[in-house]
């Protein structure tokens, strides 16, 4: 070998020489230098290697993990995983980036996202990379919860647009109604009130007649009766009538209530209302209407029989759960209850129990409990209902007390 062949065989290794040093600085650059935490492991798992980042993201120096296992740095519930991901690594797979939670020296765990790659032919080591994701899950869970807000609201007000649609339609059918009620209000009751003479007449002048004569009169009387009270409410519930108040005791209204019902002898009535209860001011006839729909309904909900509870009581508004918000009432109201034991509301019906035209019943257009509210309400009122299914039902009647007449 001539010495200009040594001289270039001395420059080509020179020159490997230096790419060699080039390269090992930059890959020193860039583990020393990373942003995210770089790790060699050892076949047992015992950390080799760890840069500076390791520190700034854990708290702990690189030197105090070297040679120890990474077990105690995971999560134990996500050790399990972690472990499957090494055992694969060191039989020479490539597994894509996983998430695991991170021990800090705090004591803390953050969320981690990470690589690791089996080194060499004959896996004698692998090199992995970790990445801090905690701040990018904050943020990814605060999107994600504004999305839902965002989400709830827009449910919220499309249900509010669909209620308000919805409560326009009624009120066009309502007017609607109205109209048609006034006006065949009036023509029917004309041929009832015939139809009621007649039946009241034949019965005078026929106290002799056989049984069956007498059962079909009373039936008509009371199909008549029957008719002329749904087409009381109708033009009740379609003609807003103001409230023609007076001054009254609980007892008197209740009274006259309970007189104008029919109570079977299978159901025990109770009343439970105290003497010295401040007066009511109230439309007697409105007022009256209501309590009587109700106590018929509590009747009509014990079948086979129960106890029915009239009760009153004075209760202040800030005590109770049912608030009345007028500023022309005195704080104090009076609750008026009637308590049935009978086979009680469901849930379901629970929500539709005040809306027009629902009921349960097999007869009758569902508009008792509607003019109760709407009678309630109009006297400054409020009317609330509990119920339990197979243990009856409570249906409570708040009025205000008037500052000026108590």
């Amino acid at each position: 070998m001539t010495i200009l062949e040594c001289f270039r065989g001395i420059t080509k290794r020179t020159k490997a020489e230096e790419r060699i040093r080039e390269s090992e600085a930059r890959y020193r650059s860039i583990f020393e230098y990373a942003d995210d935490i770089i790790y060699l492991l050892n076949p047992d798992s015992t950390f080799i290697s760890l840069n500076h980042a390791f520190e700034r993201i854990t708290g702990w120096a690189g030197e105090e993990w070297i040679g120890k296992p990474f077990a105690p740095i995971v999560h134990p519930d996500d050790l399990p995983f972690a472990n499957d991901i090494f055992r694969r690594t060191l039989a020479g797979e490539s597994s894509p980036s996983f998430g695991l939670r991170l021990l800090r020296k705090s004591g803390e765990y953050f969320d981690a996202d990470l690589s690791i790659t089996p080194l060499g032919d004959v896996v004698t080591s692998a090199i992995g990379i970790a990445r801090d994701v905690t701040e990018r899950k904050r943020a990814e869970e605060e999107i994600r919860k504004l999305n839902e807000e965002l989400e709830t609201k827009v449910q919220e007000r499309t249900k509010q647009l669909l209620d308000t649609q919805e409560e326009l339609v009624r009120k066009e059918k309502l007017a609607m109604l109205g109209l048609v009620a006034g006006g065949m209000g009036n023509e029917l009751r004309n041929p009832l009130g015939v139809m009621n003479n007649a039946v009241f007449f034949l019965q005078s002048v026929m106290p002799d007649a056989d049984e069956t004569v007498r059962e079909y009169l009373d039936i008509i009387k009371k199909e008549i009766d029957k008719s002329l009270l749904i087409i009381t409410d109708l033009l009740d519930f379609t003609r807003a009538k103001t409230p023609q108040a007076k001054a009254l005791t609980v007892c008197a209204l209740t009274d006259e209530s309970l007189g104008r019902c029919a109570i079977p002898e299978s159901i025990d009535l109770q009343t439970e209302i105290p003497d010295n209860l401040p007066l009511l001011r109230v439309d007697p006839i409105q007022m009256g209407q209501v309590l009587q729909n109700l106590i018929t309904n509590a009747v009509q909900a014990m079948t086979g029989g129960g106890v029915l509870t009239i009760s009153a009581r004075q209760v202040l508004n800030s005590d109770s759960k049912f608030k009345i918000q007028n500023p022309k009432f005195d704080e104090d109201f009076i609750e008026i209850s009637v308590t049935d034991t009978g086979e009680g509301i469901s849930p379901e019906n629970m929500k539709k129990l005040f809306q027009p035209f629902f009921t349960t019943k097999s007869r009758g257009i569902g508009l008792g409990l509607s003019i109760c509210k709407s009678f309630v309400e109009a006297n400054g009122g409020r009317i609330e209902v509990e119920s339990e299914l197979g243990k009856g039902s409570i249906f409570m009647v708040l009025l205000p007390i008037e500052r000026s007449k108590i």
